[in-house]
């Protein structure tokens, strides 16, 4: 057998993966201070720039962590390095964020770094233009003599002789062919998102940690309002096999957030909306190590949003060791429920959301279990003189006459969620087309529609 290496073209790698991982400029940065706060920061300082008469737009984050020696800054430079993960601080994964996420935004990535108690402060950088011209993945180490000098200012001002490090990006993309009149428009927007979006990915971090950005202190923003009169359902703790085949722990948490007029205030009412307002942030956040990931959404279970589930907000805590079975991305934005608890959570679901559109109509609201077997109760039935359907919350009532109903049929209500749709479609052809029944369903259509729903 022969084995011939035949190592990537770094020129197409670095277009490949600083441009097709979709990252935003607030989800770059996102990636970027979770590099700060394994480094241990306390605080964090992120500056942004529009271009001056005397340098050009830049973003910087900057931190008092540990900083880094020679040999773990050229580590930290590499795509894909080679330092492994175990730390329970870490939130980095594939050895790509710093990279991918900064010349995502820019084509020169300056990194500078000081350990504390040392005397040298480390320089390096990574330049596009460089790569693509020699087709390496090359990095330059720079004294602050072959500095610009709004740069050396920058360092100075920002590090000096503190432990720390720094991270710069300069002549920013978003900033490229736009008018000079629209620039600060859209650095305000630019600034504007970002804060939003680190407020709600670190909100569990914030409550110790301080993060700036352009002097101003980040405040957490909490999906789950907990301050407010929020219910809180029993957890759901299942296991789940990692790739090993070792059952690690998964941690699901159902909050109902309350309706409007029971919020403190319509200034807190309006915050709880959240950057993508009510209706699109409910559902699951997924959590690793304590850094969100994903918020709002059903991950695929059988959910879709809806008006009145819209007060309904679950918290998923998964280990990195399931990052493979929950499907984490490169950019840390995305994951989901594993296909193994699926049908569990699926279950569960029933329940909370029933609950939660119970409070969203200010109905008192039924802790009690659905009693069918299977993936719970979609139709009610009671016994009445005259068939009736009407929906009511997530389920459908319906009132039947037992004494002229086939036993057959009433064999089948009350069991799976299947037969009971089947005795639901019976009924209505044993007794005709009555104004009550049109009046819910007026074609095979919308009939599929609500067993769907």
């Amino acid at each position: 057998m022969k084995i011939i290496e035949i190592p990537p073209s770094a020129s197409r790698t670095i277009e490949g993966y600083s441009k097709g991982l979709g990252y935003k400029f607030e989800t770059a940065c996102a990636d970027l201070l979770d590099n700060s706060l394994a480094a241990k920061s306390s605080i964090i300082k992120i500056d942004m720039k529009v271009p001056g008469l005397d340098h050009p737009s830049f973003a910087v984050i900057c931190d008092n962590g540990s900083g880094m020696d020679y040999a773990s800054l050229i580590e930290a430079m590499r795509l894909g390095t080679r330092k492994k993960y175990t730390s329970k601080t870490e939130l980095g994964k594939y050895g790509l964020g710093l990279k991918t996420a900064s010349l995502s935004q820019t084509d020169t990535l300056t990194v500078v770094t000081r350990e504390k108690n040392s005397n040298k402060t480390f320089i390096a950088r990574l330049d596009v233009h460089q790569i693509k011209k020699n087709d390496k993945w090359e990095i330059q180490f720079l004294d602050k003599n072959e500095l610009s000098e709004w740069m050396k200012k920058l360092i100075e001002n920002q590090i000096g002789k503190k432990q720390g490090t720094l991270v710069i990006l300069e002549n920013l993309h978003m900033f490229k062919n736009i008018d000079k009149d629209t620039i600060q428009e859209s650095f305000d927007r630019s600034e504007h998102d970002l804060r939003i979006h680190l407020s709600m990915v670190f909100h569990r971090f914030l409550k110790r940690k301080k993060v700036f950005v352009n002097g101003s202190l980040l405040t957490p923003w909490d999906p789950f309002c907990e301050k407010e009169k929020t219910r809180k359902l029993p957890a759901l703790k299942l296991m789940c096999h990692d790739a090993a085949g070792i059952k690690r722990p998964i941690s699901l948490k159902a909050h109902i957030l309350p309706t409007e007029k029971e919020f403190s205030s319509k200034a807190a009412w309006e915050e709880a909306s959240g950057p993508k307002r009510w209706n699109s942030q409910q559902g699951f956040y997924f959590y690793r190590k304590n850094r969100l990931l994903t918020s709002g959404g059903w991950a695929n279970c059988d959910g879709r949003f809806e008006e009145h589930q819209k007060l309904l907000r679950i918290s998923v805590d998964f280990p990195e060791q399931l990052d493979e079975i929950a499907n984490l991305n490169i950019n840390k934005m995305q994951a989901g429920i594993p296909s193994e608890i699926k049908r569990c959570v699926q279950d569960k679901l029933i329940d909370w959301r029933r609950i939660a559109e119970a409070r969203y109509r200010s109905k008192n609201i039924l802790n009690e279990k659905s009693k069918s077997r299977g993936r719970g109760s979609l139709f009610k039935f009671l016994p009445s003189d005259k068939l009736e359907i009407k929906k009511e919350g997530l389920s459908v009532k319906v009132k039947y006459n037992p004494k002229a109903t086939p036993k057959k049929i009433q064999r089948l209500i009350h069991s799976s969620k299947t037969n009971q749709i089947i005795s639901m479609l019976c009924l209505i052809l044993q007794n005709g087309k009555s104004s009550k029944v049109s009046e819910i369903f007026k074609s095979p259509r919308e009939i599929l529609n609500m067993i769907l729903k």
